[in-house]
């Protein structure tokens, strides 16, 4: 005798159907109950882990979309510091450009100088050769009659000794007659 629940749709009642088999039958069948609550219990527990699966692959795919979306956020905030550093960039190759420029110029303005300061050099070499080689007394003076340079004849007339460069001419004594 074999007892199985079925449900009636139609009449929506449970009922209970009995089998009634010969020995050998009920054997076989024995056997087949037998392994049936084998493979229900094998049945839930597949189903158990399949709707375990399913929800770690919601909460994977939702994990997925709020990473996807950082990296969206993320690479968008790097293409503005990208552009940023676009525009420094370019900021700096004009200031770059702009500072070669004033560098040629002032090589130029150098270049200028250095020549003006030889000639320079030239000249007062030339006027310290003539006021060495002189025999007239000359003393030269800045606008305030501070003395600047002399010959060494001027020595006969005023009392002036190197150090005196700088001091007023009308502070040395000297031997003209003038009134």
């Amino acid at each position: 005798m074999i007892a199985r629940p079925v449900h009636d749709v139609e009449a929506n009642a449970d009922f209970v159907l009995i089998l009634f088999d010969e020995v050998e039958d009920s054997m076989a069948e024995a056997d087949a109950a037998a392994v049936r609550p084998q493979r229900d219990p094998m049945v839930s527990q597949l189903e158990g882990e399949l709707q375990r699966t399913k929800e770690q692959l919601r909460a994977t795919i939702e994990q997925s979309e709020t990473s996807t979306e950082e990296l969206k956020a993320s690479n968008e905030e790097l293409q503005a510091i990208n552009e940023e550093l676009r525009s420094a960039t370019e900021e700096l190759e004009t200031s770059k450009e702009e500072l070669q420029s004033i560098n040629e110029e002032l090589t130029t303005v150098n270049a200028e100088l250095k020549s003006k300061v030889e000639e320079t050099s030239k000249i007062n070499d030339d006027l310290q050769n003539l006021i060495t080689a002189n025999d007239i007394g000359t003393i030269f003076v800045d606008r305030n009659i501070r003395i600047k340079r002399y010959t060494p004849r001027a020595t006969d007339v005023f009392s002036i000794i190197p150090s005196d460069i700088g001091r007023s001419l009308l502070d040395i004594t000297h031997r003209l007659e003038y009134d």
